[in-house]
């Protein structure tokens, strides 16, 4: 069970604190990484099945080098959690730089991460032995790695993008404490599955919004995702009907998922 840290926007204290996602490693599907704002939710989803590297945990006490900006952070968290994995926890990258040569593998974990970061994913690292079957329903659930990349890199799994609105109140609703909104992604994205008989792994939850200064309202963004774009096209049809909603917003493009490094 996780026992990492997430932040959390505060109503009472109205700043953003730290709190514990013990509860996350309960929840199926589970959720991987959430970030709780004051006007916005983002989350990232995974299948149960998925396990995922320790983020903060690998995080701790970074020295990143001097003079960088936020893009090349980005690479050197990935690093970081590279060496974690590989149970070599330098993540003082003045003391330990990154080594410029052709046969060092951390060379190679960047031009992944950037091979990746095109389709809206990232990596993820793993000392687990990943079998390459099932490729195209792994991809579809948010995992891909480089068995299933001819498939991210033609589009053949699309994910179909939709925007809900909901009659509750960011703040005072779902915002109340981190076990509530997490019961709230889960709940959601466990019933959206079930309308359309679908397995769970398919649909993601992205992002909560508050709608502007609208009251009692929040949008909830997810993703709908499967093996096959017709039978993706045949849940987006079924949802419409569900649901009859006309100002649905319904967009071909990618989702979040993991890429197994």
């Amino acid at each position: 069970m996780s026992t990492s840290l997430a932040k959390f926007y505060d109503p009472e204290k109205k700043r953003t604190v730290l709190i514990s996602t013990r509860l996350l490693g309960e929840l199926k599907p589970k959720i991987v990484q959430i970030h709780i704002g004051k006007n916005s939710t983002e989350v990232k989803m995974a299948p149960e099945w998925f396990k995922h590297d320790d983020q903060d945990e690998s995080l701790k006490n970074i020295v990143y080098p001097k003079g960088i900006n936020d893009n090349q952070q980005h690479t050197f968290d990935t690093l970081a959690r590279y060496r974690a994995t590989a149970n070599k926890p330098n993540n003082n990258f003045r003391n330990h730089s990154l080594k410029s040569s052709e046969d060092n593998t951390e060379i190679l974990v960047i031009a992944l991460d950037n091979f990746v970061q095109q389709f809206g994913g990232q990596l993820s690292f793993t000392d687990e032995n990943v079998e390459f079957k099932e490729t195209a329903h792994r991809a579809a659930s948010g995992v891909a790695n480089l068995s299933s990349a001819h498939l991210l890199a033609a589009d053949y799994i699309p994910t179909a993008q939709f925007t809900f609105n909901v009659d509750l109140d960011y703040q005072t609703d779902l915002v109340r404490s981190s076990a509530t909104m997490q019961d709230f992604v889960l709940n959601f994205s466990n019933a959206i599955a079930t309308i359309l008989d679908c397995p769970n792994d398919y649909i993601r939850v992205i992002s909560i919004d508050k709608p502007g200064k609208t009251r009692r309202k929040s949008k909830i963004n997810f993703g709908l995702s499967t093996p096959n774009p017709i039978e993706t096209e045949k849940y987006v049809e079924d949802l419409k009907v569900h649901f009859k909603i006309i100002s649905m917003v319904f967009l071909y493009r990618k989702c979040h998922l993991y890429v197994i490094g």
